[in-house]
This record gives C-alpha cells, sequence and structure tokens, in this order.
C-alpha cells in the first residue's frame, strides 16, 4: 500500500495536523526527538480509528510545545466522537484522569 496518495496523505497529516518535526515521514522514529517521537505515537494511535484509546501520562518527558501539540491531537480525537481516557501522575503514586 504503497501509492503516491498514501505518501501524500501522510505527509498532510505529518505537516498540518500532527506538527511531527522535521516534516519527512519516511524518517525513522529514532531520529527523531523525544517530543516528536511521542507525538508520533499519539498519531500512530489517533489515526487507527479505534472506538477507545487509554493514554496513560502521554505527555511525560516531553518539552511544553510537545505537550501542547499532544493535548491539541487527543482534544481533535474527542470531537471524532471518539472514548478515551489519559491518565497523568498527580504527585505521589496517585493517577488523575485528564
Amino acid at each position: 500500500m504503497n501509492s503516491p496518495a498514501v505518501d501524500k496523505h501522510a505527509e498532510e497529516m505529518v505537516k498540518a495536523f500532527f506538527d511531527i518535526r522535521p516534516t519527512d515521514y519516511k524518517l525513522p522514529t529514532s531520529s527523531l526527538s523525544r517530543g516528536n517521537a511521542q507525538k508520533v505515537v499519539v498519531a500512530r494511535e489517533v489515526s487507527m480509528n479505534k472506538k477507545l484509546l487509554v493514554a496513560a501520562q502521554p505527555t511525560r518527558g516531553v518539552d511544553i510545545g510537545a505537550i501542547e501539540s499532544i493535548q491539541k491531537t487527543l482534544e481533535e480525537a474527542k470531537k471524532w466522537s471518539w472514548s478515551f481516557a489519559c491518565f497523568y501522575r498527580a504527585g505521589g503514586n496517585h493517577l488523575a484522569l485528564g
């Protein structure tokens, strides 16, 4: 499934919607920063058209720009009628639903 249409769609999603940098979608994830690698994981999961997404600390260990981008992506996923739960560590060993 390596058609020009699929390539074009992937490139558009990387650039416009998921804000992954650099925008060369053919680069291995291992060559990306931690924040951009995390955005790839979130992008992959929300692109799979599943009914439920559970994300445990999806923004842990990434910079503020990546945090904002990941949160924006998850907010958009809610608009697509997804059901999902995000868990964030809220001090100590407690998890808070976000």
